[in-house]
């Protein structure tokens, strides 16, 4: 597969990855060489991402993650892919493509490339947010939302300066050339440190980068949030609840204890939904099915884009005078996922990217294909917050009106298998799966 005149492999690696806080690396790997760095990415404004424009973005962006949730889903176990990531990097693939290629891309990422280029970098800054409290003891960033990009062109692979500089300015994307061909096993480690570097040495694999590649682009994405202040331990039921598994085992297990929330579970005919929020905005969304659903069987793109898109949770009973506040009660678990997604692009519509009929001709005028896209996330729900996504619960009480309501305190008891998103304090997707067993 040597020489200009044949094919050669080009990986997508869009790698979704959790972890606690890691730098950003600046061009120092010691065995590649850097091309080009980001540009310095300016803090997100209110006035950009509530941007007419940018909200229609984050809506086609949505209506993607919901579609590439329910065609990744997997019956093994618990999993969570990451549609966010995996937006992020077929956007610098789109961006790198040309002609019917770059058509298939968007169409199935759901924007025009004018749309893309106009918001991606909106999107980015959205994707990276630091989280400081007040403390003055210790390290007082609690929370952390990052995503990174970059792309690893082969040593001699004749690439145009033009999109290595967009890549740059609209994406924040760092670029190394690394010498594949000859020194395949140091060009993997390269690539290895820097996605152990970018993720705090909580993903360190070898991700076996052939020798024939002429380019990879690698996304990472990673979200860690505490439930409070100081990232002390959420409360536990007192009492232990029996949680019903997929495989209709069951497992008596305390629940977290969110705060109360005001607001009553969002009933569909199929579902039942809730929410907890981390100390920063950040939600669990909970699909918790009805009898003679099973929790698989709701993971579907409709919806998830129906939760999603709920905003009125009914706090308030003008009628009858009430007022509803309810808290989530939910399990720790772990959900994970490692899969070559080639064939989950394929049936929404990306073909031309794994065949011959590639183009990637705005990155290079050498012959290159997809030939695989791999997806990695890891996601931990525990007592101190959620490492890979997170939601901050912050409990809230409304005070009463001119005339007295009647409050009402109800639980939303997390107790059998179920469906999940993890969204931002504005609802753009991170993270979206399900969970089979705890």
């Amino acid at each position: 597969m040597n020489g200009k005149g044949k094919r050669s492999l080009f990986r997508l690696l869009a790698l979704t990855l959790c972890g606690a806080a890691a730098g950003l690396s600046a061009c120092t790997l010691p065995i590649s060489n850097c091309l080009a760095e980001p540009t310095e990415a300016q803090t997100l404004a209110w006035s950009d991402y509530g941007a007419e424009e940018f909200t229609s973005f984050r809506q086609k962006a949505d209506g993607f993650a919901a579609a590439f949730a329910e065609a990744a889903k997997t019956e093994r176990g618990n999993f969570t892919v990451s549609p966010a990531s995996v937006f992020m990097g077929l956007s610098l693939a789109a961006e790198c493509a040309a002609g019917q290629t770059r058509e298939e891309l968007l169409s199935v990422l759901g924007v025009s490339y004018e749309e893309l280029t106009n918001n991606i970098g909106t999107l980015y800054r959205a994707l990276n947010r630091e989280h400081k409290t007040n403390a003055t003891v210790g390290n007082n960033v609690r929370g952390l939302l990052k995503t990174t990009n970059s792309v690893w062109l082969a040593e001699g692979v004749s690439f145009r300066r033009e999109c290595i500089d967009r890549l740059a300015s609209d994406y924040y994307c760092y670029s190394y050339s690394a010498d594949f061909a000859g020194k395949n096993a140091n060009a993997n480690q390269a690539v290895r440190d820097f996605v152990k570097e970018q993720t705090n040495g909580l993903i360190d694999r070898a991700f076996d980068i052939s020798e024939e590649t002429l380019f990879t682009l690698v996304n990472t994405l990673y979200l860690k949030d505490v439930w409070n202040t100081y990232g002390d331990d959420i409360a536990m039921t007192s009492v232990a609840y029996e949680f019903a598994n997929a495989n209709g085992s069951t497992k008596s297990v305390k629940l977290l204890q969110d705060g109360y929330i005001g607001g009553r579970a969002y009933e569909s005919e199929r579902f039942t939904y809730f929410f907890a929020t981390t100390y920063h905005g950040y939600q669990i969304k909970f699909m918790l099915p009805k009898d003679g659903y099973a929790a698989s069987e709701i993971f579907t793109k409709e919806n998830l884009a129906e939760m999603n898109a709920v905003q009125d949770f009914g706090a308030v009973d003008e009628e009858n005078r009430i007022k509803y506040y309810t808290r989530c009660l939910f399990p720790e678990y772990t959900a994970s996922y490692d899969e070559n997604i080639k064939s989950v692009l394929q049936s929404l519509g990306v073909e031309t990217l794994f065949d011959v009929r590639c183009d990637l001709s705005s990155l290079t005028d050498d012959g290159a294909y997809c030939g695989e896209v791999r997806h990695i996330t890891n996601l931990k729900v525990d007592r101190k917050g959620i490492e890979g996504a997170a939601v901050t619960v912050i409990p809230g009480a409304g005070a009463p009106g001119p005339d007295d309501y009647e409050e009402v305190y109800e639980d939303f008891v997390v107790d059998r298998a179920f469906a999940f998103l993890i969204t931002d304090p504005y609802d753009i997707t991170l993270f979206s799966g399900v969970v089979n067993e705890i």
